[in-house]
């Protein structure tokens, strides 16, 4: 868990000395192999993540948890077909009616049109806002960010700027600050949005 803690802070090379400490202890696990291939998207190995976690979805195919780790890499990608395939097939396992209404709505946007596809998941989270079960708009933020979507991205910004939000995941705000490095408006929104966690002592 500490490494799993130390991934979600950004320290990568510190989260994998825990993970290898923690396949020494527990060797075979697949809990610790499908948290330690999801942590390497969240350090910006892309590639290597995908490896990794298309080989787990070989040896455990209702392991959720792996279809929805490829499915931040495919959206982070900017592949909202392969995005819809993987949160389509994390639906169908969880089996929940939520989750499954989703992605319903999502294969449904991709048919329609795959351009504007990710704004059905943006539309659920807005959904999830007003209702009172998401916080922060970090998320959609990111689907938006991945997909090109300025003015989406731009407006949901704006939002949590305006009521304060901060938003701490390094995995989604390095990858917005690499997307929009150009762009004067998105960076200083995005300035006054990310917190810079606080140190470890000794990591």
């Amino acid at each position: 868990w500490f490494a799993n803690i130390l991934a979600d802070l950004g320290k990568a090379d510190a989260a994998e000395k825990y993970y290898e400490r923690a396949r020494m202890l527990s060797p075979g696990s697949q809990p610790i192999a499908v948290e330690h291939a999801c942590a390497q998207w969240q350090a910006g190995r892309d590639q290597l993540a995908l490896k990794l976690m298309n080989d787990l979805k070989k040896r455990y195919p209702q392991d959720a948890t792996i279809s929805n780790c490829l499915a931040w890499v495919h959206i982070g990608l900017g592949d909202i077909r392969s995005f819809a395939a993987e949160y389509g097939a994390m639906a169908r396992i969880r089996n929940e009616p939520d989750v499954l209404r989703l992605s319903q709505a999502v294969d449904k946007a991709v048919h329609s049109d795959p351009a504007t596809a990710h704004r059905a998941m943006i539309a659920d989270a807005r959904r999830e806002i007003a209702a009172g079960t998401r916080r922060i708009r970090e998320v959609p933020a990111f689907y938006a960010s991945s997909m090109g979507d300025r003015a989406e991205l731009l407006s949901l910004m704006q939002e949590a700027a305006n009521l304060g939000e901060r938003w701490y995941s390094p995995s989604i705000t390095s990858r917005m600050a690499v997307r929009w490095k150009g762009d004067t408006e998105i960076m200083g929104l995005l300035q006054r949005l990310h917190v810079d966690l606080p140190k470890i002592e000794g990591i």
